[in-house]
């Protein structure tokens, strides 16, 4: 990733939108145009945060803040995992993995995400691909994150 991070690059491909930081206990929020984030949280968290708020924007219909509604509660899934394949995939695993990241923590780091997206976005790949996957010359298992390298 260039010097730049990501949060701020997701800023600056997204002219359309407004971008307004705020106090309080709200992380992110999207009404018509702008999306509200809080100013305190660490860059991995904004990069998450944005990540899925700008997804929201794109994808969302209507207001879905009360998540026992069933159709709210699917398109807030539906808004993670675009944030989940915006921010990481396979192949960013992977290069963690030869690059000597060792546990959850490191891969987070060098991924500038919060260990809490890289979980969801665990659990999401487990899902979507199975216990284990092949990437290249490499397999990965997801409970628990592992990176087996076949040479």
């Amino acid at each position: 990733m260039s010097n730049l991070k990501k949060h701020e690059r997701m800023i600056s491909e997204h002219p359309e939108l407004e971008f307004i930081e705020t106090d309080g206990n709200i992380k992110g929020l999207v009404v018509d145009d702008c999306i509200f984030y809080n100013r305190n949280m660490t860059d991995n968290e904004k990069s998450c945060i944005l990540a899925e708020e700008i997804a929201h924007y794109q994808y969302n219909v209507g207001n879905i803040l009360n998540q026992r509604i069933t159709e709210n509660k699917k398109q807030e899934i539906f808004a993670r995992r675009k944030a989940i394949d915006e921010l990481i995939n396979l192949d960013d695993i992977v290069k963690c993995y030869k690059s000597g990241c060792t546990n959850n923590f490191e891969i987070a780091e060098e991924l500038n995400v919060t260990e809490e997206f890289l979980k969801e976005a665990l659990e999401y790949f487990a899902c979507k691909y199975g216990s284990m996957t092949k990437n290249g010359n490499c397999y990965i298992t997801f409970d628990p994150l592992n990176v087996m390298e076949v040479i």
